[in-house]
């Protein structure tokens, strides 16, 4: 009598950083509506306010990682949860352009310091998250039914096409 839980949250979602047969699998994904940094945020406030390890803290501690592989971690080949939910944000929530996001979040100052922080070009990053957004369309059609919590949850209120061309 019980239900298989879906553990994808929407930043994950977004990107294509799930598994069909893996996280994505499940009747219902409880925190598919909820952006990695927010899992996190609720994983501490249930911790503190419960004052419990409900959520337990090797876990909320840990660097992310999909563990397809030894010593594989998220931020190899995707920019940090902080800059890809600004993005989603934007992109989802908002509906806003590429042109409107770039706008939004870089100056000079962010990309510097963005530089020198993660070694990493903030523009290209933010047109990954752009990119991989469009490109996992494909995985969403396929997850379970989620609890709404934002303005926009992937199966409700966002209608991207599988195919299609876009440009940034």
């Amino acid at each position: 009598g019980g239900l298989m839980l879906s553990t994808s949250n929407k930043s994950e979602a977004a990107v294509g950083y799930t598994t069909i047969y893996g996280d994505m699998c499940g009747g219902l994904a409880v925190i598919i509506d909820l952006l990695k940094t927010q899992v996190y945020s609720v994983s501490k406030w249930l911790n503190k306010t419960f004052r419990d390890e409900i959520i337990p803290y090797n876990t909320i501690n840990k660097i992310p990682s999909a563990e397809l592989k030894l010593n594989q971690f998220d931020q190899q080949s995707l920019p940090p949860y902080e800059l890809v939910d600004s993005v989603l944000e934007l992109q989802v929530e908002n509906h806003a352009t590429p042109k409107d996001i770039f706008d939004a979040i870089i100056t000079e100052e962010k990309t510097i310091e963005y530089l020198s922080a993660h070694g990493r070009n903030l523009r290209a990053d933010i047109e990954k998250v752009i990119l991989m957004t469009i490109a996992a369309e494909h995985k969403r059609q396929q997850s379970p039914t989620g609890l709404k919590i934002s303005h926009k949850l992937f199966k409700s209120g966002w209608d991207m096409p599988i195919a299609h061309k876009m440009r940034l």
